[in-house]
């Protein structure tokens, strides 16, 4: 069922995009009432202290849902991506990024550069997600410009210097710098040569873990056989996601460039890449 049973009170809610996070959603809704998302979450009813990217559950997308005029459908991914990561993960301290007690998250200033309305999808959220598979690029962690992190839901109307407010997500809250600033093309693509076999191994299971939370089940590079997705705590157990052992950044990547001599066009770096893609089946390391 599509409708929810409460009766519409706001206007010009923005839908939430296919793979958008939660809390990138309440921060555009927030803008378009002209309320801070605090006020935004204490109007929907949900807990201020809670992740506010686990609290989507079936009742609460229900009641939000009516609330905004909007199809409960449209909130499905969200709902299906994050309830299979309670299952794992209740709290969400072990796949989640956080600073301080904040949804942070980390962002691919490509994608933010062509979007028009600008969003942060759910998987910039995990700290399995390292790399950003369209643009062959490492994610970002920080503001270029401050080093300020991304921290969701936002306060737009009073973020920036001197709290005068952004004109979208696609700007730092802190300083009001442009995201897209660093694009990847400026140093931060990845030549799977500059990679060691254990580096890629982790991006590749990184990449697993959010085709499994997907679709459900996840499988072995070496076997088509559909797997519970509790085998993903093993691999985290093994250190095998890219969680804190795994300490690649656009810095190492450059040092090594120069090191190696390695030095390529952007198409030729595509093409490269194109060639030798990271898979999504969760592997072993190489021997």
């Amino acid at each position: 069922m599509n409708v929810s049973k409460h009766e519409q009170e706001l206007v010009g809610v923005p839908e939430p995009f296919l793979t958008e996070s939660p809390s990138s959603w309440f921060t555009r809704v927030a803008v378009s009432q002209a309320v801070t998302p605090i006020e935004l979450l204490r109007y929907f009813g949900l807990a201020r202290r809670a992740d506010p990217d686990l609290l989507l559950e079936g009742p609460v997308i229900r009641r939000i849902s009516g609330l905004c005029g909007l199809r409960t459908k449209q909130f499905h991914l969200m709902r299906v991506m994050l309830n299979r990561l309670r299952r794992l993960d209740r709290t969400g301290t072990t796949y989640l990024l956080s600073h301080q007690g904040a949804a942070k998250y980390r962002f691919c200033p490509s994608c933010l550069a062509e979007r028009g309305e600008k969003y942060f999808p759910i998987h910039w959220r995990f700290r399995s997600w390292r790399w950003c598979p369209n643009h062959r690029c490492l994610m970002e962690d920080v503001c270029p410009k401050c080093s300020s992190p991304v921290l969701l839901p936002g306060d737009i109307l009073k973020a920036g210097a001197n709290q005068a407010g952004v004109s979208s997500l696609g700007r730092c809250m802190v300083c009001s710098s442009s995201l897209a600033a660093g694009i990847w093309s400026k140093g931060g693509a990845i030549d799977s040569r500059l990679l060691t076999s254990w580096e890629r191994t982790q991006m590749a299971n990184g990449r697993a873990v959010l085709a499994g939370l997907f679709l459900g089940y996840v499988r072995s590079t070496d076997s088509d056989v559909r797997q519970p997705l509790v085998r993903i705590k093993r691999f985290e157990r093994l250190g095998l996601l890219p969680h804190g052992t795994f300490k690649l950044d656009r810095q190492i990547l450059e040092e090594r460039r120069r090191e190696k001599g390695i030095f390529m066009l952007t198409s030729d770096i595509k093409a490269l890449l194109d060639s030798q893609r990271i898979g999504s089946g969760l592997a072993m390391p190489e021997d």
